[in-house]
């Protein structure tokens, strides 16, 4: 029996993503290797939304990579900056410390200079040792408190003793010394005159 003329038939095949079929389909072996079957040909035939979506994502990794990479490099190139700028703030700090200490030492050894001479000690009694002394003193009130004890230990050394009863006024030990290492003189020089003398010269 003929139902009507025969006529031509086209076949075609539709791929069909797995996720896009309904939760209850299940997924055969034929479909599976249909999809493994895909050539990228194939692919950017049939479905060139999925081509493009997987570029576009290739793009915005390779971006998001390249970007870290140059967070990275700026983060470090900081890092570097801020460590050559804190070794030249603690050097340029050190420098002006330094530049303070000898400032401050300059103006107390002027203070020094000017104080010694408003009190016209000997040279004799300006030892080493007192200006260290000097130097190392508090404050200035300490510089004035040592300038007048010395001064007042060289005037009493300096001012012989009142004679008394027609005794023969006494000479200082220094005196005493000088005496003795003149030419042609002969006194008597004991250990505690050098001692008394040698205090006397460089206390």
């Amino acid at each position: 029996m003929t139902f009507g003329e025969p006529q031509a038939v086209v076949r075609r095949e539709v791929y069909e993503p797995i996720e896009s079929r309904s939760a209850g389909a299940e997924t055969t072996t034929e479909d599976t290797m249909e999809l493994k079957e895909l050539t990228l040909a194939q692919l950017q035939a049939g479905r060139p939304d999925i081509i493009e979506a997987i570029a576009n994502a290739a793009k915005a990794e390779v971006a998001r990579t390249e970007g870290e990479k140059a967070l990275k490099e700026q983060l470090a190139a900081a890092n570097e900056k801020n460590a050559a700028l804190t070794t030249e703030n603690a050097a340029l700090k050190t420098k002006v410390d330094e530049a303070d200490v000898r400032e401050a030492k300059r103006a107390r050894n002027d203070l020094i200079e000017t104080k010694l001479a408003a009190a016209k000690l000997p040279e004799a009694a300006v030892t080493p040792l007192f200006r260290e002394s000097l130097e190392l003193a508090k404050d200035e009130a300490a510089v004035d408190a040592l300038i007048a004890e010395r001064k007042t230990v060289v005037e009493s050394v300096a001012k012989p003793p009142a004679p008394g009863n027609g005794t023969r006024p006494i000479q200082p030990a220094s005196a005493r010394v000088d005496e003795a290492l003149a030419p042609g003189k002969k006194a008597e020089v004991t250990e505690a005159d050098i001692g008394a003398a040698s205090k006397t010269l460089f206390a």
